[in-house]
């Protein structure tokens, strides 16, 4: 059940990230950068460590892009 409601919150999170970021060029990098201003706080471990593992695999299946949490 824990699994399932991480899923559905994961899944929200992409769609909502998806929707809410700011695109902007990163430079030097020629990544594309995704900056999301609802990064969760570092104290709140549980979100942070969900937020980082779509990080991670978002930016290892679309190489293109960078997170950055804002």
């Amino acid at each position: 059940m824990k699994n399932n409601k991480r899923k559905i919150a994961l899944s929200l999170a992409m769609l909502t990230l998806l929707g809410l970021t700011a695109c902007g060029s990163s430079g030097g990098s020629g990544k594309i950068q995704l900056k999301i201003g609802f990064w969760p706080q570092s104290s709140d471990r549980t979100d942070v460590a969900m937020y980082n593992e779509w990080k991670s695999a978002f930016e290892e299946a679309n190489p293109e892009y960078e997170i950055v949490g804002d």
